[in-house]
């Protein structure tokens, strides 16, 4: 039997209970001090706008000062190996979208960071479809049109995209494959050049963002042939979805927050239900509508089940196309 009196049992429970207690504290006192986004673009645009939202979000439930950090450069390597090599406590975190947390790892050589085993995924904030998008230079009105003008004629009709190893041109790679086309890739730095000689006839189709296209759609000198999701997209619900074509399929642009892997389980879980309150909310709703966001509300083991998925997809994908970018 043991004896609860013997001193050297007490001092070990004792030990263990203040072990406990101070394990608790610490759970229940974060965030204890302000908190730093760090993230992969400049200010403006819709990346900049998803940082304040998730900033904003953290401070208003967990009552500390969110401070953005703009850190661009090499692809978001830069902003998401600062995140990497930060202390694992949730207080620094990363915005950014598959490029610096999926691809990089099959894109770059020499990249100081494992995406996959330095980063934790928190939370997904926004997704932006990209558009397969037809120009003046070619007579197609719908998907199939496309699909079958190609296949009858394959290797003659090139796509533009916003450079080697970009989810505009991974998406598309991916598409191709899976439905058997043969379209040679016309790259360009940055998706503004190749929406440009779309439509000025020099390009017959390209991929390219809502955000950045929407007005010209409007405008009729280009026409949206599908969008690269699951589902179509909200506010253009005329507008087919890739998935219609190809079961399944899914190319989406997608921004979230990650933490330094090792952060503590409930630290991640208090963030994510932070930006997640706020993603349901139909002013936060409006303002990523405004910038051609649809928002991306999931908890902590979906945002990382979908994170994990793609890890599964992307990084294969570029090892077959043989792209690198060092």
């Amino acid at each position: 039997m043991i004896r609860l009196c013997n001193p050297r049992l007490l001092r070990l429970a004792f030990a263990f209970c203040a072990v406990i207690a101070g394990a608790t504290a610490v759970a229940q006192s974060f965030p204890s001090r302000p908190l730093r986004i760090l993230v992969i673009v400049a200010p403006g645009g819709a990346g900049d706008i998803t940082a304040r939202i998730a900033g904003a979000a953290i401070t208003a439930s967990l009552g500390q000062t969110t401070v953005v950090d703009y850190r661009p450069g090499a692809g978001g390597t830069i902003a998401a190996n600062a995140v990497a090599k930060s202390p694992a406590d949730g207080y620094t975190l990363l915005l950014s979208d598959q490029g610096a947390t999926v691809h990089a790892g099959a894109l770059f050589k020499q990249l100081p960071y494992d995406p996959a085993k330095e980063l934790a995924m928190v939370s997904w904030i926004a997704t932006t479809p990209f558009l397969l998008l037809a120009g003046p230079s070619i007579k197609v009105s719908s998907l199939k049109e496309l699909i079958d003008l190609v296949k009858a004629n394959p290797g003659t009709i090139p796509y533009g995209n916003a450079g080697a190893g970009t989810h505009h041109h991974l998406s598309m790679e991916l598409f191709k494959l899976r439905a058997g086309l043969d379209m040679p890739a016309v790259f360009y730095k940055g998706g503004a050049p190749a929406v440009q000689d779309t439509v000025a006839g020099q390009l017959p189709i390209t991929v390219s963002a809502l955000s950045t296209t929407d007005s010209l759609i409007k405008a009729g000198k280009l026409r949206a042939l599908a969008v690269m999701s699951r589902n179509r997209f909200t506010t253009h619900p005329d507008v087919p979805a890739l998935s219609e074509i190809v079961p399944g399929f899914e190319g989406v642009s997608m921004l979230g927050v990650w933490a330094p892997a090792g952060t503590p389980r409930a630290n991640l879980l208090q963030l994510n239900a932070a930006i997640l309150k706020s993603l349901v909310s139909a002013e936060t709703i409006k303002r990523l509508h405004d910038v051609g966001l649809e928002a991306l509300p999931r908890g902590l083991d979906e945002s990382n089940q979908i994170w994990q998925n793609e890890l599964a997809i992307w990084p294969d994908l570029i090892r077959k196309l043989r792209i690198t970018l060092d």
